[in-house]
């Protein structure tokens, strides 16, 4: 039996000759003789093109599916080892091999179709005090269940993060570093930043086919500083508020406490004190 690449190769040599034949005697068989030994030489070098473009269609998606984590990186500094966040990432891509990289000024995210999402650090403007074009991203985790980037956006004296769907690509800003549910369906973010102004001090956004979809939010009326303690399963998270009280005296002072959100059948229900 004739193997693909052999039996492909005879038949465009037998459908040239045809043709070199039907196109009268001058051709003859000397004329096809020559356009064999000419064919076979192009023959082998088209399939064997065509036979490694095959196997990497075929190996490709099992190649990028082999590179990608199994579990939750996150790409935090090594205080231990004086490590900025330049050497944090640098060593965080490494595990990310084929799904982020960066070159120069330039982080690129690949996302799930082929395509990219790029994103540019512009350091000249941080250097020359240009608040409004300081801007340097750092990838901070990565989620491969719920196929979602975590990027540290920080600014000239500011920051916030970026969530992206390597889905989809969408974008999602957010005040502070989110946090996973135990069963991966949930984010929360809790921030306690008052050096700029922020949307919401408490977010909860549900995880649904790679993209994330606002579930509730929490904006602070007065002074009140906010931080992710832990969750306690997935319908409640444990958190800590600092706030202004005032005591049976009439004093006021700056009291942290323990807080909660807990999801209800109506909804999540916030509880700033929990003895």
């Amino acid at each position: 039996m004739l193997s693909g690449e052999t039996a492909l190769g005879k038949a465009v040599g037998y459908a040239l000759c045809r043709t070199m034949l039907s196109s009268g005697p001058s051709s003859g068989w000397l004329g096809c003789a020559m356009s064999r030994r000419q064919l076979a030489l192009q023959t082998v070098t088209a399939l064997a093109a065509l036979a490694a473009l095959a196997r990497g269609l075929v190996a490709g998606p099992a190649l990028a599916q082999q590179r990608q984590p199994t579990e939750e990186v996150h790409c935090l500094k090594e205080e231990s080892k004086s490590e900025d966040s330049i050497q944090a990432e640098r060593r965080c891509l490494q595990r990310l091999t084929g799904l982020a990289s960066r070159r120069g000024d330039a982080l690129r995210l690949t996302l799930e179709d082929g395509s990219f999402k790029t994103f540019v650090d512009n350091k000249r403007a941080c250097a020359e005090g240009d608040a409004e074009k300081c801007l340097l991203y750092r990838v901070a985790a990565y989620y491969p269940l719920q196929k979602l980037f975590v990027i540290e956006l920080a600014a000239y004296e500011s920051f916030s993060v970026l969530v992206i769907s390597r889905r989809t690509g969408t974008v999602t800003m957010v005040d502070e570093h989110p946090h996973l549910s135990p069963g991966g369906k949930r984010l929360v973010a809790a921030a306690a930043i008052e050096a700029w102004d922020i949307d919401h001090e408490i977010v909860v956004y549900s995880v649904q086919n790679g993209s994330l979809a606002l579930e509730w939010s929490y904006k602070a009326q007065e002074y009140e500083m906010w931080n992710f303690v832990s969750w306690d399963g997935d319908d409640r998270i444990k958190l800590e508020v600092t706030l202004w009280t005032v005591d049976q005296a009439g004093n006021r002072a700056l009291v942290p406490q323990s807080a909660e959100l807990r999801r209800t059948s109506p909804g999540w229900v916030l509880k700033k004190k929990v003895e």
